[in-house]
């Protein structure tokens, strides 16, 4: 680092003695010489740029949704590998699209240093199938394709569901959402609408054969 050089065949922060592959690992000037048996030898004078920092955030995404990554380092810019698999803007919110991994780069303007994050989009669940109405104090069953994941209702005080088979209980008149959770967190929903039944039948319960009563319901 005094300007002389150093007889080895290689050197700088850290080289590969024979490819002369040379990494970064702390920011400064150095010099790379190549020495021949001969003891003569050629010298290049190598800087090494600062990198940013680590990325943080979450680096996992379903498709469809975001989240948002930063970086404390001042003056880079994001940007994807992949974008069809996930886009960032310039404020680090990354967005899933198809199922798949790109990295995501944050990348100073000046040198071209970069921090480098691994990001993965999985996939939402198929789209629910069953019936979506169902009479209080019955049953009607949602499924869904993909397989391993868990029913739940938003409110099963109107619909209770079964968490493994998907069975939905008619519980209060009204709607509510029934979610299927895979185990990545990627989640599909539908409404299911929970009716009420008519009133209970007043009237005779017995009649004559050959005669006429009548039932009622106030419904």
């Amino acid at each position: 680092s005094s300007g002389t050089p150093i007889t080895v065949e290689w050197y700088v922060n850290s080289v590969n003695a024979t490819t002369g592959d040379v990494t970064g690992v702390l920011a400064g000037n150095m010099f790379v010489t190549y020495t021949l048996p001969t003891g003569c030898y050629t010298v290049r004078n190598m800087q090494v740029d600062a990198a940013p920092l680590a990325t943080t955030g979450t680096a996992v995404v379903c498709s469809g949704l975001s989240t948002v990554l930063a970086n404390p380092s001042v003056g880079g810019v994001w940007s994807s590998s992949d974008a069809a698999t996930a886009a960032v803007d310039a404020s680090g919110i990354v967005t899933g699209g198809t199922a798949g991994t790109a990295t995501i780069s944050y990348t100073f303007v000046t040198t071209g240093c970069s921090s480098l994050r691994n990001f993965t989009v999985n996939p939402l669940p198929a789209p629910i199938t069953g019936t979506q109405k169902v009479c209080k104090d019955a049953t009607t069953t949602f499924a869904d394709a993909d397989a391993f994941g868990t029913w739940t209702s938003a409110d099963a005080t109107i619909a209770s569901v079964d968490g493994t088979t998907g069975e939905i209980l008619g519980v209060t008149p009204g709607n509510t959402r029934i979610t299927y959770t895979l185990p990545t967190g990627c989640i599909a929903t539908r409404t299911v609408t929970v009716n009420p039944r008519p009133n209970d039948i007043s009237g005779a319960n017995t009649v004559c054969y050959g005669s006429t009563t009548s039932l009622v319901n106030t419904t």
